[in-house]
């Protein structure tokens, strides 16, 4: 039997987590669709009320992810709307 306190205990969703999710929502809802550019980075700042630090972290998870794809000066895209059938473990591996 665990004891309270373990380290089994979950933490807490960071800041950027929190955004990856939300904005994984707007791509499954169809706020965006594929090959759309999000907005710029002040922008998502703006409308989520966060720092550059925590939306470059949201877009760095889901890009990992394969929903995202990073253009160095073209900007974000969406790349996908539903996440990939794949685990994440095989893409890695």
């Amino acid at each position: 039997m665990m004891k309270p306190g373990s380290n089994m205990q979950l933490s807490k969703k960071s800041l950027a987590e929190e955004l990856a999710g939300r904005l994984q929502d707007q791509f499954m809802s169809g706020k965006f669709e594929v090959g759309e550019k999000l907005p710029p980075e002040p922008e998502l700042m703006q409308i989520f009320g966060v720092g550059r630090s925590t939306v470059r972290e949201a877009v760095r998870i889901l890009s990992n992810m394969g929903f995202l794809k990073v253009r160095q000066g073209a900007g974000t895209f969406v790349e996908r709307l539903t996440p990939p059938d794949e685990p994440m473990e095989r893409r890695l591996g």
